[in-house]
């Protein structure tokens, strides 16, 4: 998402009965709002300059793919009420454009260069895209994928309308 928080993550602190950061989301009359219930707009990453980045992945991702998810949920049409998504893959051949060792090497430099970056105390680390998800799928691996109590119950429910047993 190009947005501060993702529409999941609301979905989520929905069912979960959490309330939301500050500053993350907008209800339907455009005020702050941190309650999951009326949250209707995620802000955009970077203000006015991600606003317009997010707008250029919508053209990409879903306008272009004629599967167009703004708009739905601007208009309040049927299909903007339900969730759905989109995704963009970007192939760029970097050996047109140089050496791809030499574009490895820069890209491990600037990694390495963002990481090393002063760091909040509170924070702890700089991590590059994928860290944290790679992290989190190796500690679930270990441990298992934690569900939440209302998430359980929700899929119990489903799985005994459907006359399926759920696992101990």
């Amino acid at each position: 998402a190009t947005s501060v928080i993702s529409l999941g993550r609301i979905m989520s602190a929905r069912r979960l009965g959490e309330t939301l950061p500050a500053g993350v989301a907008l209800d339907r009359d455009g005020h702050p709002a941190i309650d999951p219930k009326v949250a209707e707009v995620p802000l955009p990453l970077g203000g006015p300059k991600g606003s317009g980045l997010s707008l250029m992945i919508e053209c990409l991702a879903s306008v272009a793919s004629g599967n167009a998810l703004i708009v739905e949920a601007l208009e309040g049409t049927a299909a903007g009420r339900r969730h759905r998504q989109n995704g963009l893959v970007i192939a760029v051949d970097v050996a047109k454009l140089g050496p791809v060792e030499t574009f490895r090497e820069e890209v491990r430099r600037l990694a390495r260069d963002v990481k090393a970056l002063p760091v909040d105390p509170a924070i702890g680390e700089i991590l590059m895209p994928g860290e944290r998800g790679d992290r989190v799928f190796m500690q679930r691996g270990r441990d298992g994928i934690p569900i939440p109590k209302p998430v359980h119950a929700e899929l119990a429910s489903l799985a005994a309308s459907l006359g399926v047993a759920l696992p101990a």
